[in-house]
C-alpha cells in the first residue's frame, strides 16, 4: 500500500551558509543544526515548496538503415543533467528569513528606537553572491521500524528569486515568491528506514 507524505510529515526546511562536505554516507537530516551552523527554518514562513529534481534528457540520433524489425537504426544520446531546483511561497514576515542570502550582508539601518538592516539588489560584498545549503525533511513520525525520513538537499544552492511580494486577497495576507538552484552534483535525495 501506497504512502502518501502529507504537509504535516515536513520536519524542516532549513537554509544555511553552504555545506562543505555533505555526508552522504549518514542521515543528511543532521547536516544542517544549531550547533554546527546557523540556520533559518522555512518551515513556519512555508506555504508551499516545489523541488525540481535534476532532469536528465536523452536525444534521438537516428542512423542509416533499418534494423532486423524494419525500425530505422537510432541510438539515445545521454545530454547533461540540468539543475536541481526548489520554489515556493513563503508569508511575509517581519524579520528577514531568506534577505541576507539573496542580497548579501546589507546595510546597517538605524533611527530613533529602530534598528535592523537594508537590503539592495547588485550590492555585494567582496566575496559575492551567497552559497546556501537548503535541506527540506519529510518524517512520517512512526517510531518503528517501518519509520520512514526523506531529505532532499541542495548544497552550493544560489537563491535566484525573492520576490514578487504580493497580496493573496482583498481580505488575505503577503506573501513573497522565492526560487533557488544548484548543480546536480550538490543536488542529493535520501530516502531512510528506520527508528530515527
Amino acid at each position: 500500500m501506497a504512502y502518501l507524505w502529507k504537509p504535516g510529515k515536513i520536519s524542516a526546511i532549513k537554509v544555511a551558509t553552504a555545506i562543505t562536505s555533505p555526508d552522504a554516507s549518514g542521515d543528511l537530516s543532521g547536516e544542517i543544526s544549531g550547533t554546527t551552523n546557523t540556520y533559518e527554518n522555512l518551515q513556519a514562513y512555508a506555504k508551499n515548496i516545489t523541488v525540481a529534481i535534476p532532469a536528465g534528457a536523452c536525444e534521438k540520433v537516428d542512423l542509416l538503415g533499418v534494423d532486423s524489425s524494419g525500425f530505422q537504426n537510432a541510438e539515445l544520446e545521454d545530454k547533461p543533467f540540468e539543475n536541481g531546483g526548489i520554489s515556493g511561497t513563503l508569508v511575509l514576515h517581519d524579520v528577514a528569513v531568506l534577505e541576507s542570502f539573496y542580497y548579501g550582508d546589507g546595510t546597517s539601518a538605524t533611527d530613533t528606537g529602530v534598528t535592523g538592516k537594508t537590503y539592495r539588489p547588485g550590492i555585494l560584498t567582496s566575496s559575492g553572491r551567497k552559497d546556501s545549503a537548503i535541506l527540506m525533511t519529510l518524517n512520517n513520525g512512526l517510531s518503528t521500524t517501518s519509520n520512514k525520513k526523506i531529505n532532499v538537499l541542495l548544497n552550493n544552492a544560489r537563491i535566484t528569486k525573492l520576490g514578487d511580494v504580493k497580496i493573496s486577497g482583498p481580505d488575505g495576507h503577503f506573501e513573497v515568491e522565492f526560487e533557488a538552484t544548484c548543480l546536480p552534483r550538490d543536488f542529493y535525495f535520501q530516502i531512510l528506514t528506520g527508528t530515527a
